[in-house]
């Protein structure tokens, strides 16, 4: 149908999920996080800034309760398929930068 959104595969780099693992004991809502961001990966990967002279893209998460900001990268493999490849948490206060990419 015209006008949907096309769902695709998000898949985790091991090295995501060993970075992913090392973060989440300190935040209770972490696999929700995760959930929301591969949602907006999956249907929308264009929308997150392109990491010049990569193929890597950028997603940036706000804190809520239970859950830090977070710097996601990955890469959009064919239309089909995406994949995370690094996760680390935003240290310090949220800046006009993060705001923008």
């Amino acid at each position: 149908m015209a006008g949907w959104p096309t769902f695709r595969t998000v898949k985790r780099h091991p090295l995501f999920e060993s970075a992913a693992a090392a973060i989440q004991p300190d935040a209770k809502r972490f696999d929700e996080q995760l959930r929301g961001v591969e949602w907006a990966i999956a249907t929308n990967p264009h929308r997150f800034p392109e990491i010049s002279r990569t193929v890597l893209r950028l997603a940036k998460t706000d804190e809520w309760p239970g859950a830090p900001r977070l710097r996601i990268y990955f890469s959009v493999d064919n239309e089909n398929l995406c994949t995370l490849r690094w996760v680390e948490v935003i240290e310090g206060p949220s800046t006009e930068e993060d705001e923008s990419g």
